[in-house]
């Protein structure tokens, strides 16, 4: 099932593992417009994705907004 996100904000979230903003699951969908992706933190050893992580065959469309001050490990 495809995922929309419109005019969202996430930010400040610090995961132990991939997508501390926003996470796209395996083979999933996203689109994302006119959101603000910020300040996250991806900490975990696999420390991938601190902002926008798509996982194996995800994809996104991304239209707009901010993504910024996003770290991973």
């Amino acid at each position: 099932v495809p995922t929309v996100v419109n005019d969202n904000e996430a930010t400040g979230g610090t995961v132990s593992q991939g997508g501390g903003g926003v996470y796209v699951e395996t083979g999933g969908t996203a689109t994302l417009t006119d959101v603000r992706i910020a300040n996250n933190r991806a900490t975990g050893a696999a420390g991938s994705g601190g902002g926008l992580m798509l996982a194996d065959g995800a994809t996104a469309t991304v239209s707009g907004g901010v993504i910024e001050r996003n770290a991973a490990n």
